[in-house]
């Protein structure tokens, strides 16, 4: 998005009158980099934990949701259900590689991969089809509930969830999920 903000031959001023709303930390810190701070950061970093910090003593207004092309609609359906305008944008896509390179084949098929480290529901998919949903000897750690829900719809069994649901709970959830394993 912020490449557009560029071409548009702008900067962080485009935003001065918007009130900014993440998910969690890490896009709060990718907006610092930009000179922006987000207004508001909810507890639980999903999208209903998002949804639900907007609608919370608010009334509603207009949203612009800037967001990958396989996120889920919770977020933008939940908004609209609680009277909110919608522009919802698809600002970047996810592209799924067409294979695992060899030496990653060879090292799952070995056993040799302890955890498996899932930060979206795309990766768990894309994984699944590209490995067959094979995780021989390697526990599976997710970034958070929706990401866990993936895994097991998907047949995979989830050792470790990450709490709070950002890179740092992820990190948490691996170790755990590595003694787990071990």
């Amino acid at each position: 998005m912020w490449a557009q903000v560029e071409a548009l031959g702008t900067d962080a001023r485009l935003f001065a009158r918007a009130r900014l709303a993440v998910v969690g930390p890490g896009t709060a810190d990718a907006l610092g980099a930009h000179g922006l701070r987000a207004d508001l950061v909810p507890d639980r970093y999903t999208t209903a934990g998002l949804a639900a910090a907007l609608c919370e003593g608010r009334a509603p207004g207009r949203v612009l949701l800037p967001r990958a092309d396989l996120a889920t609609p919770v977020l933008a359906r939940t908004l609209a259900d609680a009277g909110w305008s919608v522009d919802d944008v698809e600002a970047y896509r996810t592209v799924a590689v067409d294979a695992l390179p060899p030496a990653v084949v060879a090292r799952l098929d070995a056993g040799e991969v302890d955890v498996l480290a899932f930060a979206s529901s795309s990766t768990v998919r894309n994984f699944v089809a590209l490995a067959g949903g094979a995780t021989p000897g390697a526990a599976v750690a997710s970034i958070g509930p929706v990401t866990s829900a993936t895994c097991r719809e998907l047949g995979l069994t989830v050792a470790a969830e990450a709490e709070p649901s950002d890179l740092d709970g992820l990190v948490a959830a691996v170790a755990a999920a590595a003694g787990r394993a071990g």
